[in-house]
C-alpha cells in the first residue's frame, strides 16, 4: 500500500512518468525499511522460543 500510494501520489502532483517512477522507489524503499524494523523487533528477536 505504501508503494502504490507515493506511486500514484507523485503521479498526480507531477503528471510525469519518471516521477511515477521515482514515487515507487521511494515507496518502495520506505515500506522495505518498514518492513526490516518490523521483522527485527518481532521476528529475529533474542527471546523467541
Amino acid at each position: 500500500m505504501i508503494f502504490w500510494g507515493f506511486e500514484y501520489g507523485f503521479h498526480l502532483i507531477f503528471e510525469s512518468k519518471k516521477m511515477r517512477y521515482f514515487g515507487g522507489i521511494i515507496g518502495l524503499a520506505i515500506g522495505y525499511f518498514i518492513k526490516y524494523h518490523l521483522d527485527k523487533r518481532f521476528v529475529f528477536c533474542k527471546n523467541s522460543i
